[in-house]
């Protein structure tokens, strides 16, 4: 039993219970673009055309063409270089077509060389047997030393027009690569949006000259942000 000089005094009691907290902590930071590119003049040469948006402040899309570099010196590069690659195609065309001819007469030539060996053959046995002079000899020995040297001389032409092929042929890839890069410098001259955002940095004017590698402006992506902001220490606890 219970001493009466002790007191009883009552008590409420409450069952513990986890809750989420959240806390609110209040602080100063800047937005940030988490992708930003620094667009660039890959070629040289006066601004001839700017888009309305591109300027400091502007939004644009993907793909949205922001400048345009005279091309005309590209252009007439693309073109002289297309027609040197046409001369070069041309003249493959021609070897070909002289090889096609120097091989017909090369094996007409070497039927010459046959009719004229067997001539030279019938002429050295009626020579043995006294039916035709030594002159009728020498004559048939002469015709197919002739027709000989004619087919040496195909044979020679041929492998002339082969070697001239083969350069031909180097020639055109030598002249092909010319022209993808012409064509890619002309490509150069127009500067597109790599991906949509706002503006920046931009100071430019129609008629400028630009140099390779001059910056035209920045490019900030509007989707893809970053929030950077600082903690106090006092406040890393409540986290």
């Amino acid at each position: 039993p219970a001493s009466s000089s002790e007191r009883v005094l009552p008590v409420e009691v409450v069952y513990a219970e986890s809750l989420p907290m959240q806390p609110k902590i209040v602080s100063y930071g800047e937005v940030l673009s988490a992708r930003e590119a620094d667009l660039r003049a890959l070629v040289e040469g006066p601004i001839i055309w700017l888009h309305p948006d591109f300027r400091t402040g502007g939004r644009v899309q993907t793909g949205q063409k922001l400048v345009e570099i005279e091309p005309t010196d590209y252009e007439n590069s693309l073109a002289e270089r297309n027609a040197e690659l046409l001369r070069a195609e041309a003249q493959l065309k021609e070897y070909t077509a002289d090889l096609g001819w120097e091989k017909r007469l090369a094996e007409n030539a070497v039927i010459q060389v046959k009719l004229a060996e067997r001539a030279f053959e019938r002429n050295a046995i009626l020579a043995e047997t006294g039916k035709v002079s030594g002159k009728s000899l020498d004559e048939a020995k002469s015709v197919l030393v002739r027709q000989q040297e004619i087919l040496l001389n195909r044979e020679q032409q041929q492998a002339i027009l082969l070697s001239k092929i083969d350069q031909q042929e180097a020639m055109i890839k030598k002249q092909s690569a010319l022209v993808a890069i012409s064509t890619r410098q002309l490509q150069k001259t127009l500067i597109y949006a790599p991906f949509s955002g706002y503006v920046s940095d931009v100071q430019l004017a129609l008629g400028e000259l630009l140099g390779k590698g001059d910056s035209v402006g920045r490019l900030l992506s509007d989707r893809e942000l970053e929030v950077r902001f600082e903690i106090p220490d006092e406040e890393y606890g409540r986290l």
